[in-house]
Parts: C-alpha cells; sequence; structure tokens
C-alpha cells in the first residue's frame, strides 16, 4: 500500500534469517514474519552435516568453518538470530513446520523464546520445510498477525 507505513520483513528458511538480521539492525520496522529461521550459522551446519552427510563435528566441521568464514569474508559469528531477536523490539511471529527436519520446531522456538517485543510462536501442523501447502490456517494465522500490526501501527500515530 501506498503510505502503508513502515513495512513488515518476511521470509522462510534463509530468508528469515535475512529478515531477522534486517530488522535487528533497522528498528523502523512494524514486524517480523521468521518462518523457519535457523538459530546460528555454525550450529545449522552442524546440524545439516549430520543431517545430510553423517558428518561429525569433530574434526571436519571444525576444520570447514574457517574456511567457510575466509571464502565468504565474513565472521560466522554475525549470524545469530537469538541475538538479533533480543534486540528486535517490533512484533514478531515466529513459525516451524512440525515436520521440518532441517529447522526443527524446537530449534525455532529458541529464537522465539530470545524475542524482546510481542510475540508469536506456531507450530504449522503436518508441513516440512519445503512444499507447503499454505492451507486456509495458515493464511489466516499470517492475516490475523497483520491485522494486528495495522491496529497497532494505527493506535501509535
Amino acid at each position: 500500500e501506498q503510505g502503508a507505513g513502515d513495512p513488515v520483513l518476511w521470509g522462510t528458511s534463509m530468508g528469515a534469517v535475512a529478515a531477522l538480521l534486517a530488522a535487528e539492525k533497522d528498528g523502523s520496522v512494524a514486524g517480523v514474519i521468521a518462518d523457519a529461521p535457523f538459530d546460528t550459522y555454525r550450529n545449522t551446519i552442524l546440524h545439516h552435516a549430520k543431517l545430510m552427510y553423517g558428518l561429525p563435528e569433530f574434526p571436519l566441521i571444525d576444520m570447514a568453518c574457517p574456511m567457510i568464514e575466509s571464502r565468504g569474508n565474513f565472521p560466522m559469528a554475525e549470524v545469530d538470530c537469538l541475538r538479533a531477536a533480543r534486540h528486535i523490539r517490533a512484533p514478531m511471529l515466529v513459525l516451524a513446520g512440525e515436520k521440518d527436519v532441517r529447522m526443527e520446531p524446537a530449534m525455532v522456538r529458541t529464537i522465539y523464546e530470545q524475542a524482546a517485543g510481542p510475540k508469536e510462536f506456531w507450530v504449522i501442523p503436518g508441513e516440512g520445510h519445503e512444499n507447503r501447502e499454505f492451507g486456509r490456517e495458515f493464511r489466516e494465522k499470517i492475516q490475523a498477525f497483520l491485522a494486528k500490526l495495522r491496529g497497532r501501527t494505527a493506535a501509535l500515530k
């Protein structure tokens, strides 16, 4: 909407991570919808290395992380959604798929628990990480969150 005010950041998986990190840096966002974010970059590398390839943390992952930092030209510690959530004051809706083995609900919940502002957590029944249905219940949950934000920003004006 033209003139709608501050943006709502919404992302899924790595996009959710980007939304959280951007909201941490820009306090003017109206809200964040983080669907299946990981907690920290290092933890997601560890989890996916075990899940997809059966690789152990020691020594392979411990050796790989410095190479990733060097080749990617960034410190992995900066990609930390737990820290970001502690700094975000905007309302946050954190989502996790019930059957998601990549970004498991228990791990996603840790981000919700760290959120400093108003927050909601919802486990999407029967859904995994990819190829979601985005059924009626999902759409209603998103619409309700956005309606709360609309009411909140109107009250602040």
